[in-house]
């Protein structure tokens, strides 16, 4: 039977964890749960790997806008604002500057950031999608996979860079460069969420198939699975992990040692299991050097499938 939640408190309780009060439960709670996450991050492993799928809308001109200096009220004429347009960016005029749709009442009446531009009745525009949010608990990149007909986005050191080539350039066309982005969630104690910017801006729409690795899942409740191959030893490292963890909890001047134990051990022990289970033929493992930098994407314009909704 697999290991999963329950068992992990009581072996919290038969290692050195003797608070069972409400605040003890919480503290093994997160034990585990960072124990589990120290896991993850040993190494690039099979069972931690996610595929998505991130569309970039292609871009939209159609109509003109009334726009004011200093204001964030646009109304268009000619326009189909839609809902899935909140978030995307608006050039006006051909500007340097770009600005995010904040909210749409209409298809004819939306808001956007500030304008800093010049007043005008009747502007040209562009309104296209650079930026899309990464996969729930994205963690990094899996090693893309090739093929003919794909395109290939190259890395860029900060995302400032990519801001930097839109406001000079100003490219609507086939995306050659990305970069991740931070963005701040409302709440407090709230991770940043990724989000991926592209340049150019995509002309049409536009695919990333994502192979990336991700954090676990929390687990809180008895029946929570760890979501580890069904093979004691993996349990066994998983032990090792949560053993420094309450170490480290008990101020142990031990526990740093005993986390590179365990990371040891991972390394060791999970690169010669196969798969989820033991009757599967998967490698559970890819080695870090082999997760590239570089995102194999392609045009959804004309390709079967892409782009579906």
């Amino acid at each position: 039977m697999a290991f999963n939640y329950g068992d992990a408190l009581e072996f919290c309780k038969d290692n050195n964890w003797e608070d069972t009060s409400l605040s003890g439960l919480r503290k093994a709670n997160r034990i585990i749960n960072a124990a589990r996450s120290a896991l993850s991050a040993a190494g690039q492993w099979d069972f931690d790997k996610r595929f998505a799928r991130l569309v970039f809308e292609a871009m939209q001109a159609t109509g003109t806008l009334e726009v004011t200096a200093g204001q964030t009220n646009v109304i268009g004429t000619g326009t189909n604002f839609l809902g899935p347009d909140i978030e995307k960016q608006i050039r006006v005029n051909g500007e340097s500057l770009s600005y995010e749709i904040l909210t749409r009442a209409s298809t004819t009446v939306i808001t956007m950031e500030a304008y800093r531009g010049t007043t005008a009745a009747a502007a040209t525009y562009q309104m296209t999608q650079p930026r899309v949010a990464m996969p729930t608990r994205f963690r990094s990149f899996a090693k893309p996979s090739g093929g003919d007909g794909l395109y290939e986005l190259r890395p860029l050191p900060d995302v400032r860079e990519l801001w930097r080539m839109r406001r000079q350039e100003k490219s609507v066309s086939v995306p050659r460069y990305y970069a991740i982005e931070w963005r701040p969630v409302t709440g407090a104690g709230l991770t940043p969420a990724p989000h991926i910017w592209v340049y150019p801006d995509p002309s049409v729409q536009y695919v990333i198939d994502l192979a990336h690795y991700v954090w676990p899942d929390k687990v809180s409740a008895s029946a929570d699975l760890f979501n580890l191959p069904n093979i004691e030893a993996a349990y066994y490292v998983l032990q090792q992990f949560i053993l420094a963890g309450i170490e480290k909890e008990n101020k142990s001047v031990h526990w740093m040692a005993m986390a590179q134990h365990a990371e040891a051990e991972a390394r060791k022990i999970l690169p010669a299991f196969r798969a989820l289970d033991e009757d599967t033929q998967r490698d559970c493992y890819v080695d870090p050097e082999d997760a590239g930098d570089s995102l194999r994407t392609r045009l959804a314009s004309g390709i079967s499938g892409y782009g579906d909704s």
